[in-house]
């Protein structure tokens, strides 16, 4: 059932307000979330991805459109008749409950017997690899552990849907790194549909099956990490996830296969059209260019696309960031492998050439 859909969610409009001050928060959502899988909402502050995971949760009424939760509209059902918990971005832990009595809550609320609560939070303390800290209070416990029981407490009653409101943007680097790993292991063992909220670019494509990227209240694109990062839908996307190059360039031939632009200094470079639409003779477009999609080699090379200025060099520990400025105004970032031979062939001043790998150029037009 890898295919079956777990919430349909179609043409979701929110305003807050009304008349003349009223605000749109979220236009015309339209999107199918599967069974079992991990789904990222992925956006910049205020672009509405909270808000349709609150409309989600039933914590958010809704001006137009449906909700199908397996089937069944949950539109009208308030948020604690939904057969889907919230794990929020604090954690919301009873601070004078015990971590066992915190998870078992839940489950209380519902009438469970102690039998049984007591056995599911067993499950529960085991899953999130806690057992040992059962008899423990919330402020005795790190961050990261915390983070693990308001997970632990949201799937105790075996929600059908698991809501994550960026659970992890209050921990370190290093545990936010631990605890992607240990969602995904979780999720996968458990197999429920979990929706998690994040503007954190990295979160999202190291933990998703699949990310929703939104602006201002709008879908700009829906796909797998890989597809979203090589093959952006627009310039938003693509200057959001991750870093690239947007060089701006005007089409000047097309043929079935590739499209020869010119870019804004005056050089040119062919684009294979495969996965993209073709443009138009004239079209002025922005490329898009992922810096590690890109080489340095003599500017006098036969496999040289592009010559520039080396301007500036920044060692990152694993990579070398290099900027190359290919006319008075246009800068490009490329980043290689820190190895001995990237780290001391070229500096500052020197003219180089830019091999690029075509094949993951975007021609990109809104």
């Amino acid at each position: 059932m890898a295919d079956e859909i777990a919430i349909q969610i179609t043409q979701v409009t929110k305003f807050y307000g009304s008349g003349t001050d009223s605000t749109r928060a979220l236009h015309d959502i339209s999107v199918a979330i599967r069974h079992n899988e991990f789904f990222t909402l992925l956006g910049p502050s205020g672009c509405g991805k909270t808000t349709l995971l609150r409309i989600i949760g039933g914590f958010e009424d809704f001006q137009n459109g449906e909700i199908i939760l397996h089937g069944n509209s949950i539109k009208a059902l308030p948020a604690n008749k939904r057969p889907v918990n919230t794990v929020f971005q604090h954690y919301a832990l009873f601070p004078h409950m015990s971590i066992r009595d915190n998870i078992g809550f839940g489950l209380k609320m519902l009438g469970k017997n102690a039998a049984e609560i007591r056995e599911r939070t067993d499950e529960m303390l085991d899953l999130v690899k806690l057992t040992e800290y059962g008899h423990r209070r919330p402020a005795q416990l790190s961050g990261g552990q915390q983070q693990r029981v308001a997970l632990a407490r949201a799937l105790a009653p075996a929600p059908r849907v698991v809501l994550l409101d960026e659970p992890l943007s209050a921990l370190d680097l290093k545990l936010r790194q631990s605890m992607r790993h240990e969602l995904r292991r979780i999720r996968e063992s458990l197999g429920m549909t979990f929706i998690f909220v994040t503007h954190d670019q990295e979160e999202a494509l190291t933990m998703s099956d699949r990310i929703a990227v939104m602006s201002e209240g709008e879908l700009q694109q829906v796909g797998s990490p890989e597809d979203i990062y090589n093959n952006p839908a627009n310039i938003f996307v693509a200057d959001f996830i991750g870093q690239t190059n947007l060089i701006p360039g005007i089409v000047k031939a097309t043929t079935a296969d590739a499209a020869q632009c010119q870019l804004a200094g005056g050089q040119s470079i062919e684009v294979p059209l495969a996965r993209q639409p073709t443009p138009n003779r004239g079209d002025t477009v922005k490329l898009s260019i992922r810096p590690e999609h890109m080489d340095i080699c003599q500017p006098d090379s036969d496999s040289a696309q592009i010559t520039g200025v080396l301007k500036e060099q920044v060692f990152l520990g694993t990579d070398m960031q290099f900027l190359i400025e290919i006319d008075d105004s246009i800068l490009l970032m490329v980043r290689l492998q820190s190895t001995q031979d990237s780290l001391h062939r070229w500096n500052p001043g020197d003219q180089v050439g830019i091999r690029v790998n075509i094949g993951f150029v975007r021609l990109l037009t809104s």
